[in-house]
């Protein structure tokens, strides 16, 4: 009897002991979430980790082989950015189952850790590489290019270890084939083995590390959401989570492409229609490494306006439950200088010293407002509202533009402001426009919007002061062991005389040339394209296609039983012709971005190629000489010259 009133007495220590460490552990989880809620965080459910937004936005392209990269690595952290693309060429000279070393790039990614920029990397493969004894390569061969560049480039990775880091994020995210689309010479089995390989390589070092194809461009540019064939060849791998997310190439343009008064052309919009018709799921991330809205057919102030609505499109993209998946967001190209050769993608007047467009302000604005925050909510497709916290502050964002809004207007409520604001900015595409003073409102309606462009609204807490102005590392340059290369690019003529074609002796060995040409149309009919050699015409193209306001050119290969040289070279354009509106929305014109003569490149846009009947920087005219265009506006010709 005395045994069982002492089990009995142990018994209900034990029940209350299990009562009182339940209800500790509920007080502390309310605590702790409590805690949670004071310090900003997100009430959104996503799928991306806290932190994740500091890595959004960057920029393409950093190569081993431009010898710019100090410069480079300037320009983003003065523009606030934490990521880019790093671009892989040349692995495919070693031959099918080679790799280049991937120490090779061990100088920039110590620059990459020391600026705190975190890679995306990108292995390049064109199909005109076959063309030329460099095969895409099977499973196994891209197996080893993912298995080998994550284990010595990933977090904690061999790089990493030998340089006694042990606080670097790393590469985590992993694509290859950029627009496969483009020249839709890819066998799409080799495309989908290759893919396959680079996944489960990149995956036999790490699971959660992210991989994908390289860049998208056919829906953007054809509304083409197969992508040409090419995301249909994947489909299985994105459905059964080989594939974790996909790339889209978004250039909003006013002609072909408007973000005005529509938002089909959104990335949103893209990444819906894809999912749809590859069938994949909720659990696919979004990137898109090459994302702007052209400065064509517009001024500067209309392009940094639309830039602004661009770069939020692509950070805010969701998947059918609102969730944030956007992993990469990278406006092409803080790198490109905007200059009479290249006033579509340029978004920097100078290099060195670094000096932005307006556009290129708007990414640098953008990055910097949102360092450090994180997603509250997300609405894309209805509101067209993105709602984020962290550092002290709240940020809300408005697409206020016809299409991107469900309640587009002049005026806006911000709602659950934090209750100890005493400060709310107005920022539009030029920087802070309006500095509000708050008494602790909760709610607070900006009014006087001058409508039809995006908004950002930050209320800021007692301090006023933004965290993010204080986590800009400072600029520290590439090592200097690292080659500049060789200036190869030719000098200025000194006489505008018109060239003549080279006569050069036979040889047996032939030659291949590569044209890669794009035009516009007049009344449905393209540019006619003519290839002469020695001034005898060899080639006729007509109906040459593509789009030259994107940069997608159409390849035309020649093969001559003889070899040749640049200075017998001439493309020439035979069929111009024009309505006489000067909206150019009825134009034939024909772009000519280069040749390749037995796989060494000839820009048109050299100073060494002279043209005529093309354009000069902005001006239309139909001139003659040296002009560095890569346009034919009128019946005319460009004639190359010799290396």
């Amino acid at each position: 009897m005395a045994r069982a009133k002492r089990n009995s007495k142990i018994r209900e220590i034990i029940i209350l002991l299990f009562i009182v460490a339940v209800s500790l552990i509920v007080v502390l989880f309310q605590s702790v979430n409590n805690v949670s809620h004071l310090i900003g965080k997100p009430k959104a459910d996503t799928i991306l980790s806290s932190g994740s937004l500091n890595t959004l936005v960057g920029t393409s392209n950093i190569t081993l082989d431009d010898g710019l990269q100090s410069n480079r690595m300037n320009a983003l952290v003065a523009s606030h950015l934490h990521a880019v693309r790093f671009n892989v060429y040349g692995y495919y000279d070693y031959g099918a189952n080679k790799v280049i070393a991937p120490s090779n790039w061990d100088a920039f990614m110590k620059a990459a850790y020391t600026n705190k920029i975190k890679p995306l990397l990108l292995f390049e493969y064109y199909g005109s590489y076959a063309n030329s004894a460099k095969p895409l390569g099977g499973y196994q061969k891209w197996y080893t290019i993912g298995h080998d560049y994550a284990k010595r480039f990933g977090p904690n990775g061999d790089w990493a270890k030998e340089n006694g880091i042990s606080d670097w994020d790393g590469i985590t995210v992993y694509e290859a084939i950029n627009e496969p689309e483009n020249e839709n010479s890819i066998d799409k089995n080799a495309y989908h083995e290759a893919l396959r390989g680079l996944a489960d390589g990149v995956h036999s070092i790490d699971s959660s590390y992210k991989v994908g194809p390289g860049g998208w461009m056919a829906a953007n540019a054809w509304n083409d959401y197969t992508l040409r064939g090419f995301g249909t060849a994947i489909a299985d791998l994105l459905k059964n989570g080989t594939l974790n997310f996909i790339d889209l190439h978004t250039y909003f343009d006013r002609q072909w492409a408007p973000l005005e008064n529509t938002y089909e052309n959104s990335s949103q919009h893209d990444f819906d229609q894809i999912k749809q018709t590859l069938g994949f799921g909720d659990n696919v991330l979004f990137v898109s490494t090459e994302n702007l809205y052209q400065r064509r057919l517009c001024d500067e102030t209309t392009a940094a306006q639309g830039e602004l609505t661009s770069l939020w499109d692509t950070i805010g993209v969701v998947n059918a439950s609102n969730k944030s998946i956007a992993i990469a967001a990278y406006p092409y190209s803080l790198f490109e200088k905007f200059s009479d050769t290249d006033c579509t993608y340029g978004l920097n007047t100078s290099m060195n010293p670094f000096s932005p467009t307006a556009s290129g302000k708007v990414v640098a604005l953008v990055a910097d407002k949102m360092y450090g925050m994180n997603w509250v909510s997300l609405d894309p497709r209805g509101k067209g509202e993105f709602v984020l916290e962290g550092n002290s502050k709240k940020m809300w964002v408005w697409q206020d533009r016809t299409g991107w809004t469900n309640h587009p207007g002049t005026s806006y409520t911000l709602n659950d402001s934090p209750l100890n604001s005493t400060k709310l900015e107005v920022y539009g595409w030029d920087g802070l426009r309006k500095t509000i003073n708050l008494s602790q409102q909760s709610t607070y309606t900006i009014t006087q919007l001058p409508g039809n462009e995006t908004y950002m609204f930050i209320a800021y807490g007692n301090s006023g002061i933004p965290v993010s102005a204080t986590l800009t590392p400072t600029p520290k340059l590439l090592p200097t062991q690292i080659p500049s290369p060789k200036n190869t690019v030719p000098p200025v003529p000194s006489s505008t005389s018109k060239p003549t074609a080279t006569s050069t002796p036979v040889q047996t060995s032939g030659s291949t040339l590569r044209i890669y040409a794009a035009g516009t149309p007049y009344n449905g009919v393209y540019p006619t394209m003519q290839l002469s050699i020695n001034g005898k015409v060899v080639a006729t193209y007509p109906n040459v296609k593509g789009n030259p306001y994107r940069n997608i050119f159409q390849t035309y290969t020649y093969v001559s039983r003889v070899k040749l040289v640049a200075s017998q070279i001439r493309i020439g354009f035979t069929n111009d012709a024009w309505d006489g509106n000067q909206s150019r929305k009825n134009d034939r014109d024909l772009r000519v971005s280069k040749i390749v003569l037995d796989g060494v490149t000839y820009e048109t846009a050299s100073s060494s190629t002279y043209g005529e009947g093309t354009g000069k920087g902005n001006t239309r005219a139909c001139l003659s000489g040296y002009n560095k265009s890569e346009w034919l506006y009128c019946n005319g010709f460009f004639q190359y010259a010799n290396k």
